[in-house]
């Protein structure tokens, strides 16, 4: 129970995505690119070449809440990007 505890405070920004749905996502990913990350990877001959550098990821509440903001009529607004970028699926902050 101290563990979900401590995650729900990590995760806990608000917003309409519950903190344990936001750490699974961020779980997923690193698991992911950590296997990307060792060279686990199956590419179409072999497996894809290790990543030099694969940081872990972490979950940004500023990022979320901007994100929230950019698509609240149902559409994201890409002129007003600044530091962030995107593509489809992913929005990006510089740090």
């Amino acid at each position: 129970m101290l563990w979900l505890g401590a995650v729900a405070a990590h995760y806990n920004c608000g917003g309409i995505i519950p903190a344990p749905m936001k750490k699974q996502i961020v779980d997923l990913h690193n698991e992911l690119r950590g296997k990307l990350k060792n060279g686990e990877v199956d590419g179409e001959k072999r497996k894809l070449p290790r990543a030099k550098n694969m940081p872990q990821l972490e979950w940004d509440c500023g990022l979320e809440s901007e994100a929230v903001k950019r698509c609240s009529n149902g559409r994201i607004n890409v002129n007003l990007l600044g530091t962030a970028g995107y593509n489809d699926d992913t929005i990006l902050r510089q740090s």
